[in-house]
């Protein structure tokens, strides 16, 4: 009589990376939690040269290239100078970011 080693059956093989994918999950739902509880929510708006932003109709954008995603809110344009803003420009109506003129660089339509 031939007995196989249990790593054969293929249900095994199969309900393994199952467990390990539920296990991976849960950890990272547990730790989340942890994070949330022990560091909460800091508004940093005004900190970071946002003060007077709306918030609604926004959308990011790398306008000029420089490899930080800029920020188009309603009727402002803020420049990202590294994790802090610059308001650019007051928009007399409101657009959407897009390259109208094909070079490369997101316009504001």
């Amino acid at each position: 009589m031939i007995h196989e080693h249990p790593l054969n059956d293929r249900s095994v093989i199969v309900r393994l990376p199952f467990v390990a994918l539920l296990m991976v999950m849960l950890n990272l739902v547990l730790s989340t939690h942890a994070a949330a509880e022990l560091r909460p929510f800091e508004d940093v708006t005004d900190t970071v040269g946002l003060k007077g932003m709306v918030g609604y109709h926004s959308a990011w954008g790398d306008f000029n290239n420089d490899g930080w995603v800029d920020l188009h809110e309603y009727k402002h344009v803020w420049r990202n100078d590294g994790g802090t803003f610059t308001l650019i420009v007051t928009l007399e109506g409101i657009g959407v970011w897009g390259d109208y003129d094909n070079d490369d660089y997101l316009d504001i339509i």
